[in-house]
């Protein structure tokens, strides 16, 4: 396996475990013609994170281009918000789940920085561990 396969490995094993999230779904409806928007919490947990948006395990199928606002909590760093959309969604039956990529919308370029920090952070943590 090539150092970067591996090193791409052991990062995603280290934030499988590291790595929180709160979910939550919006639901956008209209009463007599008047919009309102409200959100439903839905557990889960993230397997993959990069700039970009990340990749999440829940119990609740999404579907694509379902909006979600996500609080992530990564060990050292202050919590990120972000809306998400969901890019795809599949089921994963030997764990009673559902996987689903996300790609952040509208991410603040501090929140940006935040995630960017912490992954620098995690290879090189990692990239010494595997010297």
């Amino acid at each position: 396996m090539s150092d970067a396969k591996e090193l791409q490995r052991e990062r995603r094993r280290t934030i499988r475990h590291k790595v929180k999230v709160r979910i939550e779904m919006i639901i956008r409806y209209a009463i007599a013609g008047v919009w309102s928007e409200s959100t439903l919490n839905v557990k889960g947990r993230v397997l993959d994170l990069s700039t970009d948006g990340c990749r999440l395990f829940t119990k609740k199928q999404f579907d694509q281009g379902q909006e979600l606002r996500l609080t992530i909590y990564m060990p050292w760093q202050p919590k990120v918000v972000s809306q998400a959309i969901v890019r795809w969604c599949k089921p994963l039956p030997e764990k009673e789940g559902y996987a689903s990529g996300v790609s952040f919308k509208g991410l603040p370029e501090k929140g940006l920085k935040v995630i960017a920090k912490f992954l620098d952070r995690l290879e090189s943590k990692i990239a010494a561990h595997i010297r």
